[in-house]
């Protein structure tokens, strides 16, 4: 799947961004996920 991240800041190596709900599955609270954490690397 594809999932569009607006970049509102300047991108850096190392530089990291949250996605919320997007992460894996919560195994204590079904029904709900994690965050997603991406890192560039540019």
């Amino acid at each position: 799947r594809q999932l569009e991240v607006p970049i509102n800041e300047i991108v850096i190596r190392g530089f990291k961004q949250r996605v919320t709900n997007e992460g894996i599955p919560s195994t204590s609270n079904s029904g709900t996920y994690g965050d997603l954490i991406i890192e560039f690397e540019v």
